[in-house]
């Protein structure tokens, strides 16, 4: 039997027990619809035709009570003198609208009852309605007959008959007795039969329910059994496989799995063998690159054949480097738990915008971020672009961040903290770069330091995003920016203009505009050396925005030059001290 399991198809062991359990459920099913279809047209007796019945005769019962009510006020008001005509017509009317509904309800119950006899099904149920049509026919004519004869006690009181009227009313309330108790019969039975109908129809719906207990138990003693024999046949296989896993998991990747079954078990086992050998290949690599910041940089470079290789290739790419300021013993913190899950935190917080917009983080140095934008990560048309806007986005979430750190560090003061980031675009040397030993897939290339250095800059300019004049050139139908200066920074022999990251294109505001076409014309009026005009301007542009450091900067240059002018060859461009 087991040679025979280890040799059928796992789908084949599988079909068979759905099989078997498809019986078992056809057959509960079959016997649960037809016990299920009894129970509905009991309810369907009760609901559409039983329980409307009972509420129409105890809504009959009430008006012919209140009839009789009526009728006895009637009398009364006419054994007091001075009659009140008024209140007698008010229960005359009263008396007669009960009538006409007490004869609504009898029309009612009656079609019920004549629907009923040709739409129910139970027996029981119309046998019961058969019964009460006569009955209900009896009550009609009585009914009549006592409005009638109340109707002309009315009359003979209205014409001041009183002996007669008050004989008649003798004999009337020994009928209205009996009709009264006829109607209470009605009820009786009518509510009894409800009862005796519920508890029919409960006792079926515990039928089903055993019934369906009793069939789903056999049919999981015999599924238990049938499983029971499938993983008699699979187990033994399946552990062998599972004890090779293990071992594998452990890294011993120079083994072979034998083949024990013909089933999908070894097909699975021959897979297995087959994955073998490529996850040799793999686990080499990874070996040999370690852990990267972003997966695609692992995707690209497995998916070159030469990827495992030192090297790289040249490109032209858009770089960024970000940082925090305002704790600038930051990362000396690091000495706790806590303070390590802060720095991990604010770089999660930081990398996000990067991610979002298609850049790779190349590393993270202490709080610097280095991340950059090109081919094949980001198409060239829009690798500038997309890096502008994860530098925005990256200040939108200053906030978040300034929050996030003010709880964790409650001496923490979150008006000094800022983002300083620089960008730049230039040819640089992508790829796997490295010892034989340890190897990082980077950029190199002075794009990289001029990043680096603008970063810094934009310290000292006061600004949140300072960009070279390559990259501004490119994003210039997409990013609104300012021009700061021509500076030469710290280990550069050429000059570069730089330019601040104000805003998207479509989300300038009206003073940030005023401020750059003002700031501008005084950067011009500057390089002309007209230090009166560029005074005049830049004193302008800080009553715009009072605390606008570049402004302030180059007002300062300006009073400077007013004293002491510069060199005859001054060229405009002004020489950083520091990174």
């Amino acid at each position: 039997m087991i040679k025979l399991l280890r040799k059928t198809p796992i789908s084949a062991k599988i079909i068979g027990l759905a099989l078997g359990v498809l019986s078992f459920s056809i057959v509960a099913f079959t016997i649960s619809h037809n016990r299920l279809r009894q129970v509905q047209k009991e309810i369907h007796s009760l609901s559409e035709y039983t329980i409307p019945l009972t509420n129409l005769v105890a809504e009959i019962d009430i008006h012919v009570l209140k009839q009789h009510f009526h009728l006895h006020r009637i009398v009364r008001f006419y054994e007091i003198e001075p009659f009140d005509r008024q209140s007698i017509t008010e229960e005359i009317r009263e008396f007669k609208q009960r009538g006409d509904r007490v004869d609504e309800e009898l029309e009612s119950a009656n079609n019920l009852i004549k629907i009923g006899l040709t739409d129910l099904q139970l027996p029981t149920t119309r046998k019961e309605f058969s019964r009460l049509n006569p009955i209900l026919d009896k009550i009609e004519k009585e009914q009549q007959y006592f409005q009638d004869r109340a109707l002309e006690i009315i009359q003979l009181l209205a014409e001041n008959k009183k002996i007669q009227a008050r004989q008649l009313e003798n004999r009337l309330e020994i009928e209205e007795e009996q009709f009264n108790k006829e109607i209470a019969n009605i009820l009786t039975e009518l509510n009894e039969f409800t009862v005796q109908a519920a508890r029919s129809s409960q006792r079926h719906q515990q039928k089903v329910l055993h019934l369906g207990i009793f069939i789903a138990t056999i049919a999981t003693i015999t599924s238990l059994f049938s499983a029971s024999a499938i993983a008699t046949g699979l187990v033994q296989p399946t552990r062998y496989l599972t004890h090779k896993i293990k071992t594998i998991q452990k890294g011993n990747f120079n083994l072979k799995i034998e083949i024990k079954t013909e089933d999908e078990v070894g097909k699975l086992t021959h897979s297995f063998n087959k994955m073998l050998v490529e996850l040799k290949q793999k686990e080499t690599i990874k070996e040999t690159f370690g852990k990267y910041v972003d997966p695609r940089a692992i995707a690209h470079l497995m998916e070159d054949p030469q990827g495992t290789k030192t090297g790289g290739e040249k490109q032209t790419m858009t770089v960024c480097f970000s940082d925090i300021t305002g704790i600038e013993n930051l990362e000396n913190m690091l000495v706790s738990h806590e303070s390590i899950e802060t720095i991990n935190q604010y770089l999660t917080l930081m990398s996000s915008p990067i991610s979002h917009h298609c850049g790779v983080i190349d590393k993270f140095l202490g709080t610097m971020i280095m991340a950059f934008w090109g081919e094949p990560f980001t198409s060239a048309k829009d690798r500038d672009r997309l890096a502008c806007y994860a530098a925005l986005e990256q200040i939108n979430c200053l906030d978040s961040l300034r929050q996030y750190l003010a709880n964790a560090i409650a001496e923490i003061d979150v008006n000094k903290i800022d983002l300083r980031i620089g960008l730049a675009t230039g040819d640089l040397v992508v790829g796997n770069m490295g010892s034989e030993s340890s190897k990082s897939y980077t950029a190199i290339g002075d794009a990289v330091n001029l990043a680096s250095r603008l970063q810094g800059a934009s310290k000292q300019y006061g600004v949140r995003i300072l960009i070279a004049e390559e990259t501004r050139n490119e994003v210039i139908d997409f990013i609104e920016t300012r021009e700061i200066d021509r500076i030469q920074v710290v280990g550069k022999e050429d000059s570069v203009r730089v330019y601040e990251v104000l805003a998207r294109k479509e989300n300038l505001q009206p003073d940030l505009a005023a401020l750059r076409d003002c700031f501008e014309q005084g950067l011009k009026a500057y390089r002309q050396q007209n230090w009166q005009q560029a005074e005049a301007l830049l004193t302008e542009c800080l009553q715009i925005k009072p605390q606008d450091c570049p402004s302030q900067i180059l007002r300062d240059r300006v009073l400077q030059f007013q004293k002491n002018s510069p060199p005859k060859d001054w060229d405009g461009v002004w020489h950083l001290t520091k990174k």
